[in-house]
């Protein structure tokens, strides 16, 4: 059972994976938005955090959507993927439905290159609009674009945003009714259910105290593998603390802020704004010292930070920080949480 943790092409992200002590059962999928100026430094970001021989899913699928003209948008694709053989980062390509045929071909400059080759095709709410034979044909054109064999194929179905849903029993059953209508389930090389809980909005959190969001996605997950799992080998995916539709860039820096997941809640505590990059140390003081809900600095790197800055070591830190430090715990959580699950 593996843990594929949707997560953008920044800093605190990738300081959070990278600090992790067991790489075994997790495969990031990392969402990178854009490939300029420095293509190379883009790489050797990525490879810094991710080990060698371990692989990885980079979604460049926003591309698609760009200005390019068709050839530079292959050339560019086909660039990017042969920087990281080069650099010997394990790139799985992500692939959907609606990519273009200039970028089916960019990807195929990297899966000429190898045999048998290895994508993720994600899926999402609109690909399973239609009927089950659309579904089908949408998927049998793209398995025939990229001129690879189901089996080795990684599908990632994609709930998307279901921070606005209240109940995680529904939310269970409208993505088994995708995995139900997804074609060729036993034929896939692995099928993962992936969707984010986290809202996009904290402004309803009053500051200065701690605010319990409902893991929506990890409940629905563990209720449908609950009904499902001798069916299928359904993998888990999440936006870890981040909401679905996060953007790129933010364009106000955000209040000192912690967000700390348990097995079925986001805890999230957010200072004033005035209060400074200061109020950090007090977030992470009052949470070591709440009843039952600190980890231990034992628990993961991020607990480790977590604790130093309830004793004032190091600075406050900034708003990659404390993306840095809430992920990585969060991360932690969900692997200790599968392990228990699968048994190992």
């Amino acid at each position: 059972m593996f843990y594929i943790p949707i997560l953008k092409d920044k800093q605190g992200e990738r300081a959070a994976i990278a600090s992790l002590a067991d790489k075994s059962h997790i495969v990031p999928l990392i969402e990178v938005n854009d490939l300029s100026p420095d293509v190379e430094k883009k790489v050797r970001a990525l490879k810094r955090c991710w080990p060698g021989k371990k692989s990885i899913y980079i979604d460049v699928t926003m591309l698609d959507g760009y200005e390019y003209k068709p050839v530079d948008l292959t050339n560019t694709i086909a660039r990017f993927l042969d920087l990281c053989i080069q650099t010997k980062l394990e790139v799985v390509p992500v692939i959907r439905t609606m990519n273009s045929s200039a970028f089916y071909k960019g990807v195929g400059t990297m899966t000429a290159q190898h045999d048998p080759a290895h994508l993720c095709l994600r899926l999402v709410r609109d690909d399973f609009a239609d009927s089950t034979d659309a579904i089908r044909s949408a998927i049998d054109n793209t398995i025939s674009a990229t001129k690879t064999d189901p089996t080795c194929i990684d599908v990632i179905i994609d709930g998307g945003d279901i921070s606005g849903q209240k109940s995680y029993k529904r939310v269970a059953k409208e993505l088994r009714g995708m995995v139900e209508e997804l074609p060729y389930k036993s034929n896939w090389k692995s099928i993962t259910i992936a969707s984010g809980a986290f809202p996009a909005d904290l402004s309803s959190c009053p500051a200065n105290q701690w605010n319990k969001i409902e893991r929506t996605d990890w409940l629905a997950w563990e209720s449908l593998i609950g009904q499902i799992e001798k069916k299928y080998a359904i993998n888990y995916g999440d936006y870890g603390i981040n909401n679905v539709n996060w953007p790129p860039q933010i364009p106000v820096p955000p209040s000192a802020q912690l967000r700390y997941s348990t097995e079925s809640e986001f805890m999230v505590y957010r200072a004033q704004r005035r209060d400074g990059n200061e109020a950090f140390y007090n977030i992470c003081d009052d949470l070591v010292n709440l009843d039952h809900e600190f980890y231990g600095p034992e628990f993961s790197d991020g607990d480790r930070l977590i604790a130093e800055k309830a004793d004032r070591n190091g600075g406050p830190g900034n708003a990659s920080t404390w993306r840095q430090i809430g992920t990585s715990h969060h991360l932690a959580l969900v692997l200790a949480s599968l392990a228990r699950i699968s048994g190992s």
